[in-house]
């Protein structure tokens, strides 16, 4: 079992808990809320990455996408699977942000296009060459999940997508989740550490080769203002 821990205040917590089920090689999510009276899940799913069989044991495949969480300032969780993006050869490929209480209740879902990648051959031939049914996988799969990354400065989202090999910037949706909306699509120079009250951070080496901190500031327009 692998576990992850969220704070919603000090005396509540939520465990992001994956267990291995070996009849369908996948891997199975609950969320679980706990305070000093309570521990009850609120959520059940199937983390997209995938679980097959190798000689000698089992391996994860990460390449399959991703679930994300986070805690909003106002103790809602927001999460976004994966598993749930959409491809319609007649209207686009969309993804779906969910925002739910620590009860589970869902408050808001906000589904959103964006344009797939697809796999080149030759990813999916390197991949068949360490296990078939990964390659296998990835071939009905077809396409890189939507986003790879979520990052938060307060209620608002930047949701990083997966861009073609060789492209050296980031391409981020941003919403305002406190009222629910999708802001645009900016451009970032670069998947940045960190982003807080209305700034972005990155790790750097300066010209001595000393690690350094470097701090950017956020155009407001980013945030829709």
């Amino acid at each position: 079992m692998l576990c992850d821990t969220y704070a919603l205040s000090d005396s509540e917590k939520v465990y992001y808990m994956r267990f291995i089920n070996y009849n369908r090689l996948s891997l199975d999510c609950i969320l679980v809320y706990q305070n000093s009276n309570t521990f009850k899940p609120i959520l059940y799913t199937k983390d997209p990455e995938g679980y097959f069989r190798k000689a000698g044991g089992y391996v994860i495949n990460s390449g399959l996408g991703g679930f994300y969480l986070n805690v909003l300032p106002d103790g809602k969780l927001v999460y976004i699977n994966t598993d749930e993006d959409v491809h319609d050869e007649n209207i686009g490929s969309f993804y779906t942000i969910h925002i739910i209480t620590k009860d589970g209740i869902e408050y808001k879902k906000i589904t959103q296009q964006f344009i797939p990648i697809q796999y080149p051959e030759s990813y999916i031939e390197r991949i068949k060459k360490i296990n078939e049914e990964s390659a296998k996988m990835l071939k009905k799969r077809k396409y890189y999940s939507s986003v790879y990354a979520m990052y938060f400065d307060g209620f608002y989202a930047f949701n990083y997508f997966y861009i073609r090999k060789g492209t050296e910037v980031s391409i981020v949706d941003v919403f305002d989740l406190k009222k629910g909306k999708y802001i645009k699509t900016v451009i970032f120079p670069e998947v940045f550490a960190y982003i807080k009250n209305g700034y972005a951070y990155s790790r750097a080496y300066d010209k001595d080769g000393f690690r350094e901190i470097r701090k950017y500031k956020i155009n407001p327009s980013v945030y829709g203002k």
